[in-house]
């Protein structure tokens, strides 16, 4: 066995062998209001929660979404009206947590 930082490398004679991982991160990949909004609109079905939910991200034109993709949901709602914000990320929130659960 050789450990090179965070890799091991381990080499078996031919057999059959059992295995059992316990990761220490998750591998589901969690999609929050602090995620970049270029990822969010790469994923269909968080794109259609994104657009239903946040109009404002619907109209911006086409040529000039390329200059928010890598801003935050969050920093583009607070930009917005951070009166509304703060429920309306938390709604988008449970949705994106259902269709990723």
């Amino acid at each position: 066995m050789v450990q090179q930082e965070n890799k091991v490398i381990i080499q078996f004679n031919s057999g059959t062998w059992q295995f059992t991982y316990v990761p220490t991160t998750s591998y589901v990949k969690e999609f929050t209001r602090h995620t970049k909004l270029k990822e969010l609109l790469d994923i269909p079905p968080i794109r259609e929660i994104v657009l239903n939910e946040i109009p404002d991200i619907r109209a911006i034109p086409p040529y000039l979404l390329n200059q928010y993709e890598q801003i935050t949901l969050e920093e583009i709602m607070y930009a917005v009206d951070s009166k509304l914000a703060t429920d309306l990320l938390d709604k988008v929130e449970e949705l994106f947590k259902a269709v990723t659960n």
